[in-house]
Formats: C-alpha cells, structure tokens, sequence
C-alpha cells in the first residue's frame, strides 16, 4: 500500500482501482475519475491518487476521455472551456464533461477486469464486491455449463477450455471421464445415423412442391443420413463390486450429463456396462421366469469372455 500511495503511476487503473476494492480502502461508488486538463506528455496512465475523505478517492487520469489533455474533443472548443476556468473560475463546462469521463472510465475498467483471467484468478474467493460473481461461474457461463443439475460448475473448472467447444472427440471424451470419476471408460462413435426429416425440409416436385427445380443439395426421402449420430460410453468394470457401484443414480446422471456438454445435446449417448462373465450371477431357470432381449447364457467351453449391459434409469435395480 505504501507504493500505491507514494507511485501510482507504476500501476495500471484497472490493478489500482482492485487494490483499493480488495484491501476494503474503498467501494466501486466512492472511487471518482478525474481527467488531466492540462496538455503535456505522461508516460504513464495514472497521474495522481489523492484521498478525498476517509473512503473516497480521487484518480486522476492520463487517457482518452470527452474532454481533457487526450480528449476528442476539438481543440479550439476545449481551450476556450479551459479559458472559463482558468480565467473567470467558471468550471462547469469541464464539470459537465467530467460526468461523461467518471461513466466512461468506469465502464471500461468493469470490461477490461471481465477479461483479465489474471486478475479474476487472483480475486476468485474475495467477497468485496458481491456482484462480480467468482471465476468458476464466469467460465462456466462461457463455455454452457451453468444450469448442471449433477455436477457443479467449481468441479468442472480444468475442463472448461474443452467442454464449450462441442468437439467430437471420443479420445478426449475419455480422458475427461476417466480423470474425473476415477472409472475407465471406452468411448465408441457410430459411423452414420439417420435421423427423420422435417415437413418443411421434405422435396415436393411439381407445381404445387416447395422445390420446383432439383439441384445438388436436395433430399430425396423422409430421412438424412447424419455421420457420429450417437456415442456408445462404455464403463469398463474389471472388479466384481463394480456392479454395486453403478447403482448409484448421480452417478448415471453425472457421466451423461458431463458427455452431453462436451459433444453437445444433438449426440444421443448410449451408456453401457463392459464386464466380465465371471462377475456376472449365474441364471436359474424356475417358474414364471422368462427371458429378456438381454438375457446372456454362456456355453461350458467358453473362456473368459466380456459381457456389453445397456445401462438405463428403469433397469438400474435390476442390475
């Protein structure tokens, strides 16, 4: 704090303005931004700090503004302001124009701290300004992960440069996986799909068609051939708790959710369990039992041999 008194001019407005919010010497409202009048060259961007009162302070600035030694405004208006002041003690043409420079500086100083990461990172747990928000909602408001019912946005921080980008990288998919729920997993793309198009979207030839004329780009049938139509996750269990383990809901809702943000809500995922026949229960045959589509009975000369289980919400507890 010594420096920042003593030479304010070895920082920038915006790192002055958070040193005076984060050592509580001040509130975003008792922070007033006064223009250099006088023309001359500065090399730095801020001139002074004067200590108003016990909260309020004056930063005098040496930047763009309306009016002032950088201001757009023309020359020979502003010399005639400065000759009212200087001359008369007339000092409401630069008061007026004062008000516009406070709102201005203000406003970017807001923006430029919006985009500092530096700065966000440094003031992530400070609670001074209870608007500003913390880094991790900021990012997850960039990259789509706010709304997450399953998992919170704080967790999700080391990911945020991947999951806004909606890549269709299955590799990456599983690397995310595996070092967040500590499970390994095998991410496996369909090659195409077919997915049914709209009645808009449908070729009608003839007078009365949309489309009178065929051209390259046109659709003939109800349905359009879609490459990495859905993705097939599969959890690889090699322990025999593992069973007991995917009976937990968060968790089957935490790994779509999480798979859904990183290739986006257009990709169907199907989750899968990939286990061996050994941890599986034996099937015993006795009345009013029958047999499902996913009923797997091995033969005596089988060796060891990996089982594929859909996993859904309604056959959780048969699991």
């Amino acid at each position: 704090m010594h420096s920042l008194i003593n030479t304010p001019g070895s920082f920038s407005p915006c790192q002055l303005v958070r040193l005076l919010l984060r050592n509580c010497l001040a509130t975003e409202s008792d922070i007033h931004y006064k223009t250099d009048l006088l023309a001359g060259y500065k090399p730095m961007a801020v001139v002074s700090l004067q200590r108003t009162s016990h909260t309020h302070w004056q930063v005098t600035l040496h930047q763009d503004a309306l009016g002032g030694a950088l201001g757009v405004m023309p020359r020979y208006l502003w010399d005639d302001v400065l000759r009212l002041w200087l001359e008369q003690g007339q000092g409401a043409g630069i008061a007026f124009l004062e008000i516009f420079n406070q709102r201005s500086h203000q406003l970017s100083y807001r923006v430029e701290y919006k985009y500092d990461f530096a700065q966000l990172a440094e003031n992530a747990e400070c609670q001074y300004h209870q608007s500003l928000g913390s880094l991790y909602q900021y990012l997850s408001a960039m990259t789509g992960t706010t709304g997450m019912r399953s998992l919170k946005s704080t967790h999700l921080f080391q990911y945020g440069a991947l999951l806004g980008m909606h890549i269709t990288n299955p590799d990456a998919l599983s690397d995310i996986l595996e070092d967040y729920f500590g499970w390994q997993f095998r991410v496996i793309p369909s090659d195409q799909g077919y997915e049914p198009l709209s009645r808009h979207s449908l070729t009608s030839v003839g007078y009365g068609g949309m489309n009178q004329q065929l051209g390259r780009d046109v659709l003939i049938g109800r349905s359009a051939t879609v490459p990495f139509a859905h993705l097939d996750i599969r959890m690889l269990a090699d322990k025999p708790c593992a069973l007991r383990h995917i009976q937990d809901q968060g968790l089957f809702d935490a790994i779509l959710e999480l798979a859904k943000r990183f290739v986006g809500h257009q990709v169907k995922v199907h989750l899968q369990l990939e286990i061996d026949n050994d941890y599986l229960p034996p099937l015993q045959l006795t009345e009013g039992f029958q047999l499902g589509l996913n009923t797997y009975m091995p033969l005596q000369e089988e060796g060891d041999r990996k089982v594929i289980l859909p996993l859904k919400r309604q056959m959780k507890r048969e699991i």
